[in-house]
């Protein structure tokens, strides 16, 4: 708490800070806690300028598990008030056919579902991580977000994603090294269908990279890739640079290949570009034939 009065008083984030506290000042929030670091950060906030505030963890077929675990241990560590609620998104058809408005509806039915949880328990805000920076962005998801009553804190005071790393180093929070792991079909190109079992595969595979990696919020991505015109996947892995050292042992190679393989990838690859952050929209890109 000391370092939070201290930024608030002396520091480049006063007046942002200020802001976010005029906006939960008074109020009955639900904090929707993704497990990453810019609604851990939010949580944290809210747990200190609001008058009462829940953390709200939605658990779907789509969720990476690291996250339900990071945002447990988060909330314990602060004694923010929290709570996992389960959620199907693969009953929405426009989700399990992964059309290129998949986020939207998925957005669209995560916001609904936190504003009824917050109407029948006696809240009477939402609010979500989203950040100036990601006003940036083109992401179906924001659409959904400005047609309902959640409020983006961050996005209102101008806070963006560096300012959000920089005030949680500065606060001391365990999430501050948390990195953004996205929902996991963003595992999957758009247009091939999303099943459980192939979540599953993609979340295992991740689960398991993590364990040979010292530092578990190193990014990896596991995207798959439908073989044609069989039903098979191949599986590319993205990473950071200490993954790729730790290729040069040939027993974590084989260890690695015959995971992936167990789990029903027909082929393991290495992305040698790394892990770069939404690469499968690169799949939307058309080109000209001249």
């Amino acid at each position: 708490m000391d370092n939070l009065v201290e930024l608030e008083r002396n520091s480049s984030f006063a007046e942002k800070l200020d802001m976010v506290k005029s906006l939960l000042k008074g109020k009955k929030v639900i904090v929707a806690l993704s497990g990453g670091r810019d609604s851990a950060l939010l949580s944290y906030l809210s747990l200190h300028y609001a008058e009462k505030t829940k953390a709200v963890f939605i658990q779907s077929e789509l969720s990476p598990s690291i996250e339900a675990t990071q945002a447990e241990i988060f909330c314990a560590e602060y004694s923010i008030p929290f709570e996992i609620i389960s959620l199907s998104t693969l009953n929405i058809q426009m989700i399990k056919q992964n059309t290129e408005l998949r986020c939207y509806y998925c957005k669209q039915l995560i916001l609904q579902n936190l504003e009824e949880i917050a109407e029948d328990a006696g809240f009477n805000l939402v609010v979500d991580g989203t950040n100036y920076s990601d006003l940036k962005l083109i992401r179906a998801g924001l659409q959904a977000l400005r047609e309902s009553r959640v409020a983006s804190p961050f996005a209102l005071a101008k806070i963006a994603k560096k300012d959000i790393i920089e005030i949680s180093r500065r606060l001391g929070l365990i999430s501050q090294n948390y990195t953004s792991q996205a929902c996991l079909a963003s595992r999957i190109p758009f247009g091939i269908p999303i099943s459980e079992e192939i979540l599953e595969s993609i979340d295992q595979s991740e689960n398991f990279l993590r364990s040979f990696l010292p530092e578990i919020h190193t990014p990896i991505r596991v995207r798959v890739q439908q073989i044609l015109p069989t039903k098979q996947y191949l599986a590319r892995i993205e990473a950071g640079p200490e993954f790729f050292v730790l290729l040069g042992q040939s027993e974590i190679r084989v260890k690695i290949s015959h995971f992936l393989k167990d789990l029903g990838f027909i082929y393991v690859t290495i992305d040698l570009e790394g892990f770069q952050s939404g690469s499968m929209h690169r799949m939307l890109l058309t080109y000209d034939d001249d």
